[in-house]
């Protein structure tokens, strides 16, 4: 039986180290992906747009996030890796968390953030909400030291 894997997919953030772990992992044992892209509502929180604006705005976010869906599925597809693609709206961390609980997924694979410390204490990071609060094991895939 395969194992469930949840990826966290947002280009910002360099997933694709996660998704090539995720290739690489295929080989050695059976997994079932769900690419999942959370678009963050606190983006065009508080931000003083025109009510009218903010749905075309969340419009733009949404037909992006399917097209990075679509070109990660594809190296899945082409692998023949069994995935399913997803799209949230709201916090992040914890829906990642939620959906891996909820869902009973058995790991949840994602790549480190990136940012600074003070950029994790200013903004937070989904990286460190996601290792510290998921209730299912998280694999953190490390950027390369250049």
């Amino acid at each position: 039986m395969a194992m469930k894997v949840l990826i966290p997919v947002d280009r910002g953030r360099n997933s694709e180290k996660a998704e090539q772990y995720a290739l690489d992992f295929h080989q050695k044992t059976p997994i079932e992906v769900t690419l999942l892209t959370v678009i963050n509502k606190k983006v065009l929180a508080d931000k003083g747009i025109a009510p009218h604006l903010v749905e075309q705005l969340k419009q733009g976010q949404r037909d992006h996030a399917a097209n990075v869906l679509a070109e990660v599925s594809e190296r899945f597809r082409r692998a023949g890796i069994k995935y399913d693609q997803r799209i949230e709206y709201g916090l992040p961390g914890p829906i990642i968390c939620r959906i891996a609980e909820d869902e009973k997924f058995d790991m949840v694979l994602i790549t480190e953030a990136g940012l600074t410390e003070g950029g994790q204490i200013r903004r937070g990071s989904v990286v460190s909400h996601v290792i510290h609060a998921c209730r299912v094991p998280v694999t953190l895939v490390k950027h390369e030291i250049e």
